[in-house]
């Protein structure tokens, strides 16, 4: 699979038993995940805590699409921010904001995390601090470019589906076909920040590799994407109503689900790589070179 493309792979992994016999992939991520449970929650806070300025800009701007929405489809906006919608609104704002930040990234923390992650998956030994300040501070700029990118895609494909949605007759289905773009740029995020730390690439052929992998396996994809925002979903839903619904909700998603989630798309993405990539090292001119 030589137009994937390959960079330097540098997470040296534990090595193999010559005869020892690979489990089947759910058994090995629930013993890894359990096993090193305490790890992966420590990691996931760490994250939670490093990703507070990226959620509240993916909250401002999830709430200036949806008010938009409400109001270009017969609210007034003074309404809405005076009504009984207000709190229903911030609520599910909310839930969006933990999804993006958790699943679809946070620029630089998200390069952290799923570095310690991506160790946890392979089973290799990692320090988790200091692992994810370095790769923080090393992927900065690229990871940050990829947030933006994101924040960007996301958010006119958010606006291009409430002017289609707006529309009736035959024209107003486009906006399915926007879904469908958006739903699988949602599923490429499974390959791209664990590939941004794992391997030497440009932002353009991280976006290409990633679109290759997740349509190339579409189904599993899509099946692990839906259980992500599932489990965020049951959890606000099984919350919603309490009096402390939303420092309980956080909690919750600081100190269980980030660990879940990002677990499951690094794991999904190391077993992934090893599957297609093949490092071979640089040449000469320090270029990365690979069959």
């Amino acid at each position: 699979m030589g137009f994937l493309g390959y960079g330097n792979y540098n997470k040296p992994g534990p090595g193999i038993e010559k005869n020892e016999p690979e489990k089947r992939a759910v058994f090995k991520f629930f013993e890894l995940y359990f096993r090193k449970f305490w790890k992966i929650m420590n990691i996931a806070l760490i994250y939670f805590f490093a990703a507070i300025p990226v959620f509240v800009i993916v909250f401002a701007a999830s709430f200036f699409v949806e008010l938009s929405f409400m109001n270009l489809n017969g609210g007034a906006m003074i309404d809405l921010l005076q009504g009984e919608y207000m709190y229903v609104v911030f609520l599910y704002d909310m839930l969006i904001s933990f999804v993006f930040v958790a699943f679809i990234g946070a620029g630089p923390a998200s390069a952290g995390l799923n570095y310690v992650l991506g160790c946890f998956a392979d089973d290799c030994h990692t320090f988790i601090w200091q692992d994810f300040r370095d790769k923080f501070k090393e992927n900065f700029k690229q990871s940050l470019l990829v947030f933006v990118i994101d924040l960007i895609v996301f958010v006119l494909l958010s606006f291009a589906f409430i002017i289609y949605y707006s529309f009736g007759g035959a024209i107003g289905y486009i906006r399915y076909i926007i879904a469908v773009i958006g739903v699988i740029f949602a599923a490429m995020h499974l390959y791209i920040y664990p590939m941004l730390v794992s391997y030497e690439l440009k932002i353009k052929d991280i976006y290409k590799n990633a679109f290759i992998l997740t349509m190339g396996k579409l189904p599993v994809n899509l099946i692990l994407l839906a259980i992500i925002i599932f489990l965020h979903y049951a959890l606000f839903n099984i919350l919603s109503g309490l009096k402390l619904m939303i420092p309980i909700y956080i909690l919750g998603e600081g100190f269980l689900l980030y660990g879940i989630t990002g677990f499951i798309a690094s794991f999904r993405a190391e077993s992934m790589f090893k599957r297609f990539f093949k490092v071979k090292g640089e040449d000469d001119s320090g270029n990365a070179v690979g069959n």
